[in-house]
């Protein structure tokens, strides 16, 4: 036979019926703790309002009834929190809605001016263009030019001769 005819005669062999031999082996050591609360200490379990109810007044039950009274006041501090961030938050939001009020105002006062000022520089620059186009605007524009390099040059000397009179400082 080959390998795998071996393989396969093994794997598939019935196995011989024979008694087990069980091992007895200690059972291990679980610490009290871990099973039970400690001394004095009772499970508590969130039951829903309505049960607590029925247990604690309809039913009578002196532990549901107290657990049922701490969680009213629990409830009822928790309420009185929400309740003053609502009048927090309707305080805050007519306050915003003022401040929008007062925004929108100076924008349109700041709107209106950009419209004045746009119609302004419109009107300025009709008259710029009136006068530069006129036949005194360009018939005085080589005076001018003229006149324009000689304040440069102007400068320019005036420069120079600041120059002039600081070199005995520096010689």
């Amino acid at each position: 036979m080959t390998e795998v005819e071996t393989y396969r005669t093994e794997y598939l062999a019935p196995l011989p019926s024979r008694p087990r031999a069980r091992g007895r082996f200690a059972l291990p050591v679980i610490d009290a703790r871990y099973c039970y609360l400690p001394e004095g200490q009772t499970e508590v379990r969130d039951l829903p309002l309505l049960q607590l109810y029925t247990g604690g007044v309809e039913c009578g039950h002196t532990d549901a009834r107290a657990e049922l009274k701490r969680r009213i006041s629990a409830v009822d501090a928790r309420l009185e929190e929400l309740r003053a961030v609502r009048d927090r938050a309707q305080g805050d939001r007519e306050e915003l809605a003022t401040q929008l009020v007062s925004a929108q105002r100076e924008l349109l006062v700041a709107q209106m001016r950009v419209g004045q000022l746009e119609t302004a520089t419109t009107a300025t620059q009709a008259r710029i263009d009136e006068l530069e186009s006129s036949t005194t605007w360009r018939a005085t524009a080589p005076v001018r030019r003229v006149g324009h390099r000689a304040k440069i040059t102007a400068a320019r000397l005036r420069a120079q001769w600041a120059t002039v009179r600081q070199l005995p400082r520096y010689v």
